[in-house]
């Protein structure tokens, strides 16, 4: 049985047992969710505040209620800003391919420009984007489907060391990737579970997508080979080559990592999504296919339960992730909002869980069996 620890190295597990225990990754089995048996621990949140003693003064608010009311105000700002500038994103791939389809030379400037203001943000540790990417679409999908795995890989590439260049040659070789499929539209958005004979052209479009953006003048080679080789796989199982490790661009393998992350992720015509967690242990099982290097660093960056996702705790409350421990992924900060009876608290409890042992994530939850018990 693989394990996320077995890529990643370190879960707790001592090194005998590692030694005695060696993976197969051929066998299909589902790893237990789990991560160790523990008692419940009851916690007493302390009181942050006393009352003033003017009753005039205590109807007052408080310096820190008027510095959480500013920060929540700059906050919703920031996330319309960054919702703003997702949806021009995905307008701007939606213009690019209407041009191309009308055999028209697409103006790449608006999408280079909301690119680096991507970018930047991201450089500037904005942590909107990939909350955003990781919320359901319905309609469309191929054109949401670039925009996730360009904040994905941006994301990454940020954490590789890259320098603005190759992470603006990453941003647009990833938010042109898939531009070949739009010829195969009807098949990608039917509901029908797509046949072999369809698969086979399918496979066709990193080609496709190279000879329809060749003719744009401008166009570095790497985001050409970003396109071509996203498919391409490590063990030489990948399409349209079957290009093997050090053969695939390394700006390609990156996009190889997170386009099938997000691919799970989200559902499809013809399929439901995974959860997020879920998703990491099959990738896992694949680190023979993708870049182990690159895998393990995104499983760092984006956690096992990324930011905003839902999960059930060992003690049965329900929690929101708010935060990622890079140092145990595991065990990320959580903000409880339903007990073990599943009544709303009326005031959240925030817990990091890396310093609670007693407590861990048993399961992560599909946000729409929640949220709408929040409103």
């Amino acid at each position: 049985m693989i394990r996320i620890a077995d890529i990643i190295g370190g879960s707790g597990e001592d090194k005998q047992d590692k030694e005695k225990k060696k993976p197969d990754i051929h066998k299909d089995v589902n790893p237990p969710t789990n991560i160790e048996l523990v008692k419940i621990q009851q916690e007493n949140s302390p009181s942050l505040t006393q009352p003033l003693e003017d009753p005039d003064e205590r109807q007052a608010p408080t310096l820190m209620e008027l510095s959480k009311s500013m920060l929540d105000k700059v906050k919703l700002e920031s996330q319309k800003e960054s919702q703003d500038l997702y949806s021009n994103l995905v307008n701007n791939l939606r213009e690019v391919c209407r041009s191309l389809n009308s055999g028209e030379n697409p103006n790449l400037e608006a999408i280079n420009n909301n690119l680096d203001a991507l970018i930047d943000q991201i450089a500037l540790g904005n942590e909107d984007f990939l909350i955003i990417s990781n919320k359901s679409y319905l309609e469309d999908y191929i054109y949401y489907h670039m925009v996730n795995v360009t904040i994905l890989a941006i994301i990454l590439g940020k954490q590789m060391g890259y320098n603005k260049t190759k992470l603006q040659d990453l941003a647009l070789g990833s938010i042109l990737h898939d531009i070949g499929i739009l010829t195969f539209v009807d098949i990608i958005n039917s509901p029908a579970k797509i046949s072999d004979k369809d698969y086979e052209q399918i496979k066709r479009h990193p080609v496709l997508g190279v000879e329809i953006l060749e003719k744009q003048k401008g166009l570095p080679t790497q985001v050409l080979s970003i396109i071509l080789q996203h498919h391409e796989r490590l063990d030489g199982s990948g399409y349209p080559f079957g290009l093997k490790a050090d053969k695939i661009d390394e700006l390609a393998q990156i996009v190889s990592v997170v386009n099938v992350y997000e691919a799970l992720t989200h559902k499809r015509p013809f399929r439901e999504n995974t959860l997020n967690d879920q998703a990491i242990r099959l990738m896992v099982e694949r680190k023979y296919a993708l870049n182990p290097r690159i895998l393990k660093l995104f499983i760092e960056t984006i956690s096992i339960y990324p930011l905003h996702s839902w999960v059930k705790l060992s003690s049965g409350e329900i929690a929101k992730v708010i935060g990622v421990n890079k140092a145990s992924f595991l065990k990320p900060i959580i903000r409880i909002y339903f007990d073990r009876q599943g009544k709303r608290l009326e005031v959240e409890r925030n817990i990091d869980l890396s310093k609670q042992p007693n407590i861990y994530v048993k399961e992560q939850i599909l946000p729409e069996t929640i949220e709408p018990k929040l409103k």
